[in-house]
């Protein structure tokens, strides 16, 4: 169970980080 909300952190995580980029 942990590891799954671990995971599902960590795409959350990348998607907000390259939203920026997709931004510009």
């Amino acid at each position: 169970k942990k590891q799954r909300e671990l995971a599902q952190a960590i795409k959350r995580a990348r998607f907000l980080g390259l939203l920026p980029y997709v931004i510009r």
